[in-house]
Formats: structure tokens, C-alpha cells, sequence
């Protein structure tokens, strides 16, 4: 755990670095005082939400601060699925919220269906996402495609299902001790960690389906 704090604080003083070219003047736009922030730096502190949303305010990527690699980078792993895919009908079996918290909602009684492209098909289920927390990745009223026999991994967009029966749509981070973080592309939205025993189910997401037409009442 100590490395893993080293390494994430040798990517915020590069960072420090290229944004300001010292640690010092970094350390003012962080509101902090050089000694405070030379703890993050040195791996001595984990950076939690407030830090992480201060970083993002400066135009750090917060994927690369945690994980070291962009999500380009994860996309060009070897062992990323490059296989065939075609159009699999899905059943989309609820709402889930992109913002705060909110209250699982099944869609209906009777089931319905979104077309993905994609290889597999059990296992698989669609969502349509509420909220904004993840904009520049997932907008408001998105379809998602999760797979529950793909592996997570740190930088990935996760739907959470909680046991107090919340779901949520955002990145996944492991920071171990059965500690996860889940944080938002939206700078508005701080991160949240919840421990492991908090949550019901995890899965990745792996597709997002957008309809850019919509039809209005007044026919304009």
C-alpha cells in the first residue's frame, strides 16, 4: 500500500512540476502549505476527495494519478477482448444514477430490450443512466451496456449496486484493505470511498449507446 501512495504522489509532483515548475507555487493553488503537501508527495497520505477534486480543478487527470495509465492506454492492454462482435439484444432492467445517490427503480414489468454491439451476450444486462456526474464520458439519459464476467480494473467505469440499495455509475478504483473509490469524470462531483462489505454488487461497463435525436412536443 505505501508503494502504491509513492507512486501516486511521484505523479502529482510531475504534475505539480509541469503545471507550475516548483512544488512551492503547486502547493499555493492547492491551498496548502509546502510541508502538508510534500506528505502526498512522499506517499505518506493518500489523496482523498477534496484533493482529487483540487487536482482535477488544475486539469490533472485523475485517472492517470491513480492508476498511471489513460484510459487509451488500458484499451491497448494485450489481454483488452479483441474479438467479433454483432448486434445482441439486451434486456435493460433498471435506471442508474450518475450523480448522488438515488433509490433503484425498475424500468416496468414487462421487459425491454436494448441492441448492443458487442461478442457476448449472457451475463449481460443494459441500464439507462440518470444524471450527470459522468459528462464527457456517460450523459443523461444513456444506455450502458454491463458485463458481469468482465474483470474490473483501476480507472474503469463500474455500476454499483449498494446493500442499502443504491446504484451508482462511476470510476472504480481498488485502494485495497477492501477499500474502493468511486470518483466522476464531472469535476462538480467529489469522490467517495466505501468499504467493500458496503457494497452488493460491482460489474464493468462496457459499451454506452447514445441517442442524440430527440423529438420534441411542440414538433420545433
Amino acid at each position: 500500500m505505501r508503494d502504491e501512495k509513492k507512486k501516486i504522489g511521484a505523479r502529482i509532483e510531475k504534475f505539480a512540476l509541469l503545471k507550475c515548475g516548483s512544488r512551492r507555487e503547486f502547493s499555493k493553488l492547492m491551498n496548502m502549505t509546502p510541508q502538508a503537501f510534500n506528505a502526498y508527495l512522499r506517499g505518506y497520505v493518500m489523496p482523498g476527495g477534496e484533493i482529487l477534486r483540487r487536482l482535477n480543478e488544475l486539469g490533472a487527470d485523475l485517472n492517470w494519478i491513480l492508476t498511471g495509465k489513460t484510459t487509451d492506454e488500458v484499451m491497448m492492454r494485450p489481454d483488452y477482448p479483441q474479438v467479433k462482435e454483432k448486434s445482441i439484444p439486451y434486456p435493460l432492467i433498471s435506471s442508474i444514477s450518475a450523480g448522488p445517490l438515488t433509490e433503484y427503480s425498475t424500468m416496468s414489468d414487462e421487459t425491454e430490450l436494448v441492441s448492443f454491439h458487442y461478442h457476448r451476450q449472457e451475463g449481460c444486462f443494459a441500464l439507462r443512466v440518470k444524471g450527470n456526474s459522468m459528462l464527457g464520458s456517460i450523459e443523461d439519459g444513456d444506455f450502458v451496456l454491463v458485463d458481469t464476467k468482465e474483470k474490473l480494473y483501476n480507472g474503469c467505469i463500474a455500476a454499483c449496486r449498494l446493500k442499502s440499495a443504491d446504484q451508482i455509475i462511476k470510476r472504480y478504483r481498488d485502494l485495497g484493505e477492501g477499500i474502493v473509490m468511486f470518483y466522476s469524470d464531472n469535476p462538480i462531483y467529489e469522490p467517495m470511498t466505501l468499504h467493500r462489505t458496503e457494497i452488493e454488487m460491482i460489474y464493468p461497463v462496457v459499451r454506452v449507446q447514445r441517442v442524440v435525436y430527440k423529438r420534441r412536443e411542440d414538433g420545433l
